[in-house]
């Protein structure tokens, strides 16, 4: 069975409600690695939205929402969660994007479950029923 399309397409919910994971070792940033809990494509939480914005250029949309502003860059399938100009969560809706173990969008539930557990939450996420590690700031 397979997650929902943005079931893990919002690779790394990270932040929104889930506190950053100090304990996690340092992987170098990569135009395609999703770090749950710290980053994905280079992109790291608490950083600059500024940042973002002068690397992957305008976002296609910037909307108000609940707890921030999000900012959807499209042509990349990155969305980015400010709250002011600090990047709260990132989300991606693009199968490139891959956790170390391999884990991305279209990834199996079965896939997912193996090599993060049976810790997990059901929620629903943008409208879809997914899944949440909170201890590991990703669903």
């Amino acid at each position: 069975m397979r997650l929902p399309a943005i079931g893990l397409a919002l690779g790394v919910l990270l932040g929104l409600s889930f506190p950053l994971v100090a304990q996690q070792p340092f992987i170098a940033p990569s135009p395609v690695l999703i770090v749950p809990g710290q980053s994905l494509a280079g992109i790291v939480l608490g950083r600059s939205v500024r940042a973002v914005m002068t690397r992957l250029g305008p976002p296609a949309e910037v909307r108000t929402v609940r707890d921030g502003t999000l900012y959807v860059f499209a042509r990349f399938g990155i969305t980015v969660y400010g709250d002011g100009d600090v990047i709260r969560a990132i989300s991606a809706a693009n199968s490139l994007f891959r956790t170390p173990e391999g884990i991305g969008l279209g990834s199996s539930d079965a896939d997912v479950r193996r090599v993060y557990g049976p810790q997990f939450t059901d929620v629903v996420v943008e409208g879809l029923q997914g899944v949440t590690y909170d201890h590991l700031g990703l669903a």
